[in-house]
């Protein structure tokens, strides 16, 4: 019974700050994700990093996840790093990951996949404060 309660804790502890307390911050040019926890994320990226930024279903435009790296997923919320079927990488902070989502593609040949609970308001503020968005 005791390890039961120990095994919750822990996993509360790492999965209830990233669930509630992720963030994505737009500023001009630069984009910062944070999910807080007992090992937390952080990912930033600046506007000169990015090739080309567009909405589209991920399981469509980018086949999918092979499988979580690093991070968190539930459902269909996910903030981590995942391996896609063509063997790139990618930093997902998302409410509903295998959806529609604002995909990134970095110069570096790895992907941001973005979607807060804002998605219309935050493609209307990564457009005018990072890149234009493709549709």
């Amino acid at each position: 019974m005791i390890g039961y309660l120990i095994v919750g804790l822990v996993f509360g502890a790492c999965l209830i700050p990233q669930l509630y307390f992720s963030k994505i911050i737009v500023s001009e040019g630069l984009v910062e994700i944070y999910a807080p926890g007992i090992f937390p994320l952080h990912r930033r990226v600046f506007r000169e990093h990015i090739v080309k930024a567009y909405v589209c279903n991920v399981n469509t435009c980018l086949g999918g996840y092979s499988h979580r790296v690093w991070g968190t997923s539930i459902g269909n919320f996910a903030i981590g790093y995942f391996k896609l079927p063509n063997g790139k990488e990618a930093y997902v902070a998302s409410v509903d990951s295998h959806g529609e989502n604002l995909i990134i593609e970095l110069k570096d040949g790895t992907y941001l996949v973005l979607k807060p609970s804002n998605f219309e308001e935050f493609l209307k503020v990564f457009s005018s404060k990072i890149v234009k968005i493709k549709y």
